[in-house]
Parts: C-alpha cells; structure tokens; sequence
C-alpha cells in the first residue's frame, strides 16, 4: 500500500501546473506574511501619526513591539493590584511631560492662522457650526481635533509633549487620549480593558452580561426567549469560569492569527484543480485498462488514491502553518497562548463568548483542516463519479462562487446561516465561528434553544466528518464490487 500512495503522490504531482500552482501557494503566503507584519496600517493612527519619545516616526510593527514590551513587563496573574499598577507607571511616565506649552504650529496647521481668537471666543461664548466652517474653509478640511457634545463645539487644544503623550497612553493602554482624563483626575481604571474587569476581577452573570454587549445584542439579534436567554447566560458564564487568570500581551499572537486568516485560501483552490483528476488521471493517460486488472487491483488503488488525496490536503494546510510559524518566530515572537483575547490588542477581534488565544489557534489549524478535508472530498468524490477533469472543476469552482457572493450580503435565516458555514471555502475564514455579524456576513456562529448551546463549530466539523466518512464508504464498496467483477 505505501508503494501504491507513493506512486499516487509522483502521478499527482506530475503535472506542471500543480507543480507550479503548489510554488505560486508558497510565495503568495510568504507575501501575506510579510504585508501583515510589515505593510499593515491598523496602527496608522499612532504608527506614522506619533513619533516615539526620541522623535523617531514608527512603522506599525516597531510601534507594537514597543507596546508589547510594555505589556509583557506585567505578565502574570491578573489582579486589582496589577490594573492599578499599570496606571499609576502610566502616570508617572507622564509627569515627565507636562502639558505647559502649547505648539504653535500645530495649532495653526489644525485650526488655521486665527486659533487664539477661536480659542478666546471659546472661552467666552463658545463656537458655532459657522466658526467651525470658517476654520474649514480656511485648512481646506474639518478639523481633525474637536469635540461636540449636544450645542457645545470645542477645539482641542495641542500641546508640545502631546504627541509623547499620546504615544505612552497607547503603550500603557489602548486608548491614546487616555492622558487627558488622568490630568482630570477621573478614574481611568476600567479603560485598561473592560473585559478584564467583568470577565476576571469580577466573574458574576451581571457584571458580565452588562460589558459584554456581544452576547446581549446577539440575544437581540435572535429574538430569543427568556429561556433561551437564561440558557445562553448560563454557557457564557461556564466559559468564563474557565477562562485563565492570566495576563499577557497577545500583539504577536494577534499578528499570526491574522497571517493564518488570509494564507489558507490557495490551498482551497489548489486542491480543488489536483484532485479533480485523481480518478481520471489513468484515463487521460490510456493506462486504466494496463493497471486495473493487474495484481495491484483497482480495490487497493482506489484506496491508495482516497489516502494520497487526504494526505495532500492535509498537507497543504500544514505547509501554509509552517510558513506563518516560521516567518511569525523571526519577526514577532509570541509569549504563549493560554491567556483572554481582549480589545488591547492589535486587530481588536472580540468573540461573542470570551475565549483565549490557544483556542483561537487550535481552530485557526483544525477548522481549514477540515475545509481542506471537505475540499477533497468533494474533489475525490466528483472525480470518481465523472471522470472528467473539467466536468468536476466547473461545480467546485460556482460552489467557491457562490461561497464568496453569499459572503457580500446579509439575510437573516437559519439555512442561509448555516450553508454559509458549512462551505470550505468559508472554514477557511476560523474567526467567523467566534463572532456576531462577522466580516464575512455569515450570522450568530451559536445554535441556541431552551436546553443547550451549540457552537456551530462543532455541528460543521461533526458534519464534514460524516460527509467524508461516507463518501469514502461509497467509494470503496463501489471499488469493492467492481474489483469482484474483474
């Protein structure tokens, strides 16, 4: 049998544009890699708006190595003590830069050459929308920094050390103005991060169900009833009860999560054009009369094809892994994994139920798994029926189709749900099984009755599991029957 897998694997990869398309994979997904880690903006704001304490303009990556020093200085237990802690190095960092001069040049950049009058009016009178389209007119935009509140407009007002400022609040925190409400005295406690509060200082159904807006807008959303509300509530605590009481900067795991989120879909398509042949392959090549009847029967052949084919999938996968481990390990090493994902973090991904890290990376590798296993069986089961290379790609190819269009609109029923879910090309996507109103548009990923609740994770690996196992079941029965033929 390894002779015949072997022999499946030299005739899979004969072709030149497998070949060629496996190389394309690999350079395509060094290149995500390398634009997630080094060509990303998500910081835009703080990476090429703000300058560093010396005055050096950052690109996203060193500014979030820059925060996760900082971060990852208090690892550890989870506490009160440690919340107050971070604030209060944060306030002591800030004393060193007092807000006392005022910068004129960005005033008159912000606000135009008249800013002390406005400013002086604002004092006396206060402005009005006309005032504020005068300094538009005159900067040639809005400006950037104004508050409104229902009749009152306010411009800020810009100081020598705020870009500093602004930088040691987004190293400490995840909120760049923070400073301003530390100079106010109010207390500033809770912005380090609201989930840490709710879900670990203060483990209790009301607390948490009031911060996690997610789960209370997808009751919402579902028109659930109070039963299943109170079933809903009761799962969402007993994750949390779970969750560690661990603190840590997750921005590395952020980066290769995000790496992972984009590199899978090239295997998808890769797979679909390789294995569509698998059964056809002989034919093709006038060989299936020569080999069929030999000693090497079609029986054990069949089976030979069915295991290179999953191998190659599986393969595959593992291969774009590797390739954002390995690029992730050079550029942006990780601390660990068991720790909560939280909105401090770079891509600011927050799951309807709170989770760790180390489950987001064990769906990150075991859902495109089973979409690369759906792909093949797909491929492998059209391939043993048709026998034609072209006639299998055609549906495999307005079934990825239709994948992506379904992901363009939002219609809010169950079946729709749930076949989005379900198709490969979308497994690829393993975020979307964690959040509400995803990216992709899919719905709730949470079955949710009176009596239990099922991630739909679950049901769809539960589901491509059975597929697969009978696809192959039918296909070696049928290999069987027409080996006795022979």
């Amino acid at each position: 049998m390894i002779r015949l897998i072997k022999s499946e694997f030299q005739k899979l990869l004969k072709g030149k544009f497998i070949r060629l398309f496996i190389l394309i994979s690999i350079l395509v997904s060094i290149g995500i890699c390398y634009k997630v880690y080094y060509g990303s903006d998500n910081y835009k704001d703080v990476g090429y708006n703000l300058t560093n304490l010396e005055g050096k303009q950052l690109s996203d990556l060193e500014f979030c190595k820059a925060k996760d020093a900082v971060m990852h200085s208090y690892s550890g237990e989870w506490s009160q003590a440690k919340q107050k802690q971070i604030i209060q190095d944060l306030k002591n960092e800030l004393k060193k830069y007092p807000r006392d001069q005022i910068d004129e040049k960005a005033m008159t950049k912000a606000y135009g050459k008249n800013w002390k009058y406005y400013l002086e009016k604002q004092k006396k009178t206060g402005l009005s929308q006309k005032d504020i389209q005068e300094i538009t007119n005159e900067i040639g935009q809005s400006p950037e920094y104004l508050t409104q509140e229902d009749d009152t407009i306010e411009l800020e007002t810009i100081y020598i050390n705020d870009s500093k400022r602004e930088y040691l609040s987004e190293l400490y925190t995840h909120n760049k103005h923070i400073h301003q409400s530390i100079d106010n005295n109010i207390d500033t406690s809770h912005l380090i991060s609201s989930e840490w509060n709710a879900y670990l200082l203060n483990p209790q159904l009301k607390n948490v169900w009031e911060v996690n807006y997610l789960a209370s807008t997808l009751t919402q959303n579902e028109k659930l009833t109070k039963e299943e509300t109170t079933t809903f509530q009761k799962y969402l605590m007993s994750e949390v009860e779970s969750l560690p009481h661990q603190f840590e900067s997750g921005l590395p795991n952020q980066f290769m999560l995000r790496a992972l989120s984009m590199v899978y879909i090239l295997p998808i398509f890769v797979i679909m054009i390789a294995l569509a042949n698998i059964f056809a392959i002989e034919r093709e090549y006038q060989m299936d009369q020569i080999i069929y009847p030999t000693q090497s029967n079609r029986h054990r052949i069949t089976i030979a094809k069915l295991i290179t084919g999953y191998l190659f999938s599986i393969g595959l996968i593992i291969l774009q892994l590797i390739i954002v481990y390995l690029f992730g390990s050079l550029a942006f090493p990780t601390h660990g994994w068991n720790f909560l994902v939280t909105s401090i973090d770079f891509f600011s991904v927050i799951p309807i139920i709170p989770t760790t890290y180390l489950t987001l990376l064990i769906y990150a590798i075991v859902l495109p798994l089973f979409g690369a296993i759906a792909m093949a069986t797909l491929s492998m089961g059209l391939s043993y029926v048709l026998k034609k290379k072209f006639i299998v790609i055609i549906p495999l190819f307005i079934l990825v189709i239709v994948g992506m269009f379904c992901q363009m609109i939002y219609i809010p029923s169950f079946m729709k749900t749930f076949f989005e879910f379900c198709l490969p090309i979308n497994m690829i996507q393993f975020y979307n099984y964690f959040l509400e109103n995803n990216i992709l548009g899919i719905g709730s990923p949470y079955i949710i009755s009176e009596a239990f609740v099922i991630p739909m994770r679950w049901i769809v690996m539960g589901l491509w599991g059975f597929i697969t196992i009978l696809v192959i079941s039918i296909i070696y029965k049928q290999s069987y029957k027409q080996y006795i033929r022979y």
